[in-house]
């Protein structure tokens, strides 16, 4: 009877190992997963997504770190567009991983660059940042990396000079 119960303790153990096994397997395909849309995407505070590729962030996850932004700088616009295009295609420098274009109040993120789901988020917030204040009437201080503002967005964290996974 000790001998059953032991056995089936030692079954129990396997199974919940090969459950965890499997869930964390599971959690590393998400964060490894890519997202894209064909349509353009607005979200009812007027983020729009334009049609893009390959990107890690949600919709849902981009939008959500623009109204952390927002309370972060204390600053609120609307009109925000995001392109996720390749740099090269369009005659931009592709050394370049982000920028803010204030003539289209779009932010483009460069699909040369290899990128994960850390990367977008600190690239979008510091081009975000740009976009903030340009359209609060902070052109010059949206140019300047100085300003404190940037404590909400400071941009891409860089880690023995390879972009932090995701």
């Amino acid at each position: 009877m000790t001998d059953i119960i032991i056995i089936g303790a030692m079954v129990l153990g396997i199974v919940g190992y090969v459950l965890y096994l499997k869930k964390k397997k599971d959690k590393t395909k998400e964060l490894y997963k890519t997202h894209s849309n064909s349509e353009v995407l607005v979200d009812k505070s007027g983020v729009t997504l334009l049609p893009s590729s390959g990107r890690y962030l949600t919709f849902e996850r981009i939008v959500q770190i623009y109204h952390a932004v927002e309370v972060c700088t204390e600053l609120k616009a609307t009109g925000l567009k995001i392109l996720y295009a390749s740099f090269k295609k369009r005659g931009l420098n592709p050394e370049g991983w982000a920028l803010y274009m204030s003539s289209v109040t779009t932010i483009m993120i460069n699909t040369d660059k290899t990128l994960s789901r850390t990367a977008e988020d600190e690239l979008l917030r510091h081009e975000m940042v740009h976009y903030l204040l340009s359209q609060n009437g902070m052109n010059e201080e949206s140019r300047a990396h100085e300003s404190s503002y940037f404590g909400c967005g400071p941009g891409l964290s860089l880690h023995n000079g390879n972009v932090l996974s995701p």
